[in-house]
């Protein structure tokens, strides 16, 4: 069972791996709710690593939280275009279907 605390140590292990440039929500912490874990965890990002972080497409709303939060992490929108800090990623389920939420998680 990983915590919040194994997901932001993953964060700042990343961070000193200087052969990686990028990480995604590799680590899922059961200690935090769904309805909260995708802003908790750019948070986390924010006030521990200087490299690119994605996490999963939630739906919309969550999704339009995760980059305005980006936004105000980096220091606003002409710098989140320049140097992009954010990924998405969205999966595909069998049989070649997308996932409702993920799908409309990339409206934004």
């Amino acid at each position: 069972m990983a915590t919040f605390q194994d997901t932001l140590e993953h964060i700042i292990l990343i961070n000193a791996c200087e052969n990686i440039h990028n990480s995604q929500m590799d680590v899922w912490p059961d200690d935090i709710s769904m309805t909260t874990i995708h802003s908790e965890s750019i948070w986390a990002w924010a006030h521990h690593s200087r490299k690119a972080f994605g996490m999963s497409c939630y739906g919309y709303l969550p999704t339009l939280d995760m980059m305005r939060m980006m936004t105000i992490a980096v220091g606003g929108q002409t710098e989140l275009r320049k140097h992009p800090h954010f990924m998405t990623i969205c999966s595909v389920v069998s049989p070649l279907q997308m996932d409702q939420a993920q799908a409309e998680g990339l409206v934004p």
